[in-house]
């Protein structure tokens, strides 16, 4: 399309930076600081400078944490808070790295015997340690190191799986606890090495009766597929908020289906459960795929030339987490060398690839954002930021953008003062994405036009990306083969009536594919001005003055004859005006809009469209709103009364000549202007229906909406859209 993306990026109020933040000022005082003072010499902030900086989430952190302010000199912090001090999103931006601080600071909180046996483990190499700090090591309880994961239990007795496993988790089970001994043997029959007994056994473990357990794990298992399975009704999904089909046990260091996790129903997502959100990186030069122990090898594994899966474990370890979803080892990858399992992922995708963003998107949910590529370094260089392949400009990325958010790949190279100009760059992007993204504040044309300027491997992942933001109630599955049309015209079957209203009148003229009413995906897409449009929101009016079912619905085989899908809505109609564009000469003759003006005037009118129609299509042109054109619309009410004439503004170019007029829902300034090519009897709604061409929508004053209404020009009526000629 040739737009610079961040051309197209808001301006927004920016506070002083001498402001001081109200919240901060009263954690300083908490502190015994004065928010204008610096900190007493015995404070560990004391060589902190311009501490009104500092959000005090991260202040408060800092202050409690031994060698706080070595670390903030270190990494060059202060100048970046002072940058995002008085900016909308200061705390959200905070929160991305005040748990990578603390991290590197104490161990993470979370519950182990004291018993449990204590593991370390480096990343790198002694040579070349890993840049990002917290992915150079490891030491905690629980989490294995590679001899214990990898270790081989065909050799073991259970008495040996029994020690091995009360060792790891600091527990005194006996084989005298009931059922544990047939429990272990089941494990040993299947070949299982250390970290797969573990990882199935483990949220199970503080049980003082194992006899029900293995019953307990098949029936989750069964309910777990039981739900997957009727969560696709044909090609629709009716059950959105699917959790992950599989986890990445970081304790374990091995891939699981979600069933394992003892949870009291198949659809609950525990806490402990994050998820990692990442950029990917150039395919042919910078990606390489590995096969891995972690996911039985299932598939290979892609990942940047310079990261790895060890690296990745210890620094998510570090953070705190326990389980994650990580889509290259949890949802199932195209693998060249294993083409025989193409028919699984394909199966598989159909349902996890549209419910993907449930697990970023639940309230609370933990997600952690690798921006530059998984298990890379972050950087915001200019370079960076502008790359089809940073995080920021990824289709994605949009329904994995969460509030409880931290930074991956964190390093003291990561806030370099001569990157300010950047950092603001991308304070303002990820200010824009929280502002789009957030809970009820949808807006159908924004969100396409910043899909748009965002990049995929597969360009009908756009428009399942922006599925899931809508907030639909049913996905359509995810068919890699369709096009782009069939998957945007099945998320505008999906869409609530309210939203396919916002794009009846929003877009103001004809779609050129198999509807008149509603844009094609390629208009879309040729389209640079979609940021402008705004679309008119409902005005809440008292329910008795719009008409029953006002908004636009989709009645699937709603044709009597046909059985084909429909889009209708009841409406506000004048049957017949004469419209006029400045400089197009009016039509001659009078027309007339009583009600016994029936069949004959309508034949004459479709008529009239037959011939016209090709023509009216070509000449047909769009201008961005506020650059449309003036117009006059004309209603002649018969010999006995005067004429009504006002002036609107046309969103799109049409013949003069005769239309119809269509007041939509509770949108008083907006009319949508169209032919009348028949009627059709909808049974779900048991009415005769107007069959409208679309060819415009117009915007009048509301002094002539009002004379329209006060004239008792409007009937009621019910109106099908009718398909593209």
């Amino acid at each position: 399309m040739g737009r610079d993306a961040q051309n197209r990026r808001s301006s927004h109020r920016r506070g002083s930076e001498e402001r001081i933040d109200e919240r901060l000022a009263r954690k300083m005082v908490g502190l015994g600081l004065s928010p204008r003072s610096t900190p007493p010499p015995s404070s560990p902030l004391s060589s902190i400078s311009s501490i009104s900086s500092i959000p005090p989430s991260v202040l408060s952190s800092l202050h409690n944490i031994p060698g706080g302010a070595d670390l903030m000199r270190d990494w060059n912090l202060n100048w970046m808070f002072s940058m995002t001090q008085g900016h909308d999103i200061s705390q959200r931006v905070s929160g991305l790295i005040e748990r990578p601080l603390q991290a590197l600071r104490q161990k993470p909180a979370r519950y182990a015997p004291e018993g449990a046996k204590v593991f370390t483990f480096e990343g790198g190499t002694k040579e070349k340690p890993p840049l990002i700090q917290l992915q150079q090591s490891y030491t905690g309880r629980l989490a294995l190191n590679h001899r214990y994961q990898t270790l081989s239990c065909d050799d073991m007795s259970v008495e040996d799986l029994l020690k091995r496993l009360n060792d790891v988790l600091g527990t005194t089970h006996t084989l005298d606890t009931p059922g544990l001994s047939k429990c272990l043997q089941e494990y040993l029959d299947e070949s299982c090495d250390f970290g797969q007994v573990y990882s199935y056994l483990r949220p199970w473990w503080n049980t003082s009766n194992f006899e029900d357990v293995p019953q307990f794990m098949n029936q989750r298992k069964v309910q777990d597929t039981y739900m997957r399975e009727q969560a696709i009704r044909g090609d629709t999904i009716i059950q959105r908020d699917i959790p992950p089909r599989r986890l990445w046990d970081l304790f374990s260091n091995r891939v699981i289906p979600f069933h394992v996790l003892n949870i009291p129903q198949p659809d609950f997502v525990p806490p402990n459960v994050w998820a990692v959100s990442h950029s990917w990186v150039k395919r042919k030069t910078d990606l390489r795929y590995v096969s891995s122990r972690i996911n039985n090898e299932e598939w290979r594994v892609p990942l940047p030339r310079h990261a790895n899966l060890h690296d990745i474990r210890i620094e998510l370890l570090n953070l705190g987490a326990e389980y994650v979803f990580l889509d290259v080892l949890c949802l199932r990858q195209e693998d060249s060398k294993k083409p025989g399992k193409e028919y699984q992922r394909k199966k598989e995708w159909r349902l996890d690839v549209p419910t993907i963003g449930q697990i970023y998107r639940r309230p609370g949910q933990t997600v952690i954002i690798y921006f530059n590529g998984l298990g890379l370094p972050f950087t915001i260089t200019s370079d960076a930021l502008d790359s089809d392949f940073h995080w920021l400009n990824r289709v994605w990325t949009l329904q994995e953008i969460g509030h409880n958010i931290i930074a991956g790949g964190l390093c003291p190279t990561s806030f370099k003062q001569k990157e300010q100009k950047q950092w603001r760059k991308f304070l303002d992007a990820m200010y824009e994405l929280f502002q789009m993204t957030s809970e009820n504040s949808y807006d159908l044309f924004k969100l396409i036009d910043n899909i748009q300027i965002r990049k995929s491997s597969n360009p009908i992942d756009r428009i399942h990306g922006l599925v899931y933001l809508l907030g639909c109630t049913t996905l359509p599955i995810y068919d890699e083969d369709l096009t782009e049309e069939d998957v945007w015209g099945a998320i505008i079957e999906r869409m609530t009536p309210t939203q396919r209203t916002s794009l009846l009148v929003g877009w103001g003229s004809r779609g050129d594919e198999l509807y008149d009413w509603r844009p094609s995906w390629g208009q879309l897409w040729d389209c640079d001005w979609l940021h402008k449009i705004k679309a008119p929101l409902p005005l809440n009016l008292d329910p008795a003055k719009i008409p029953q079912y006002a908004h636009l619905e989709h009645l699937p085989q709603a044709g009597r004859i046909d059985q084909s899908d429909v889009f209708c809505h009841g409406a506000r109609v004048i049957r017949i005006c004469d419209v006029a564009l400045d400089g197009d000469p009016t039509p001659d003759g009078s027309v007339n809009s009583e009600d016994d003006e029936d069949d004959e005037d309508e034949e004459s009118e479709e008529s009239e469209d037959d011939e016209d129609e090709e023509d009216d299509h070509k000449a047909q042109s769009r201008q961005p709103p506020g650059d449309g054109w003036e117009g006059t619309v004309t209603i002649n009410r018969g010999p006995k009364h005067r004429d009504v004439e006002f002036t609107a503004a046309f969103q799109s170019s049409i013949r003069r000549g005769r239309y119809t007029l269509i007041s939509v829902a509770d949108l008083r300034n907006y009319l949508v202007v169209g032919r009348v090519v028949g009627k059709r009897r909808i049974p779900a709604l048991n009415q005769v229906a107007y069959v409208i061409s679309k060819r415009s929508v117009i915007k009048i004053a509301e002094k002539d909406m009002a004379n329209l209404e006060s004239k008792k020009l409007f009937k009621l009526s019910a109106v099908v859209y009718c398909g593209s000629s």
